[in-house]
């Protein structure tokens, strides 16, 4: 094998970020730090990351690493799905409060108005 006979092994279907993650996770049985960090600033490569690691851990069967992507992951598609819901909320909430001022405008009635 080249392997035996060099020092070093290159890895070309991981980048060096992805793999510096998988190494540490192995070593020490734990992410680094800015590894799947959820501020705001850096959640979508959060994400990222942990595709590129759950594709590492799959390749390199590291169960526990693709058990807490796979939840990053998960955490992060229930979040995108709940701020959707929001915004479809705060639309729908918009056109009902702009029919309620069209209907002002065009009978001349409001709220606490009308037939008594």
């Amino acid at each position: 094998m080249v392997e035996n006979t060099k020092r070093l092994i290159q890895i070309d279907d991981m980048e060096a970020h992805v793999f510096k993650s998988l190494r540490h996770f192995i070593y020490r049985d734990a992410l680094p730090d800015v590894a799947l960090e959820e501020s705001s600033d850096v959640a979508c490569d959060a994400v990222s990351m942990a595709q590129h690691l759950l594709v590492a851990a799959d390749r390199y069967n590291v169960e526990r690493l693709k058990m807490i992507c796979k939840e990053k992951l998960r955490r992060n598609e229930v979040s995108q799905s709940s701020e959707k819901l929001r915004e479809e909320e705060r639309g729908v909430e918009a056109h009902w409060l702009l029919a309620g001022n069209r209907r002002k405008e065009v009978t001349g009635v409001g709220e606490g108005d009308g037939e008594k």
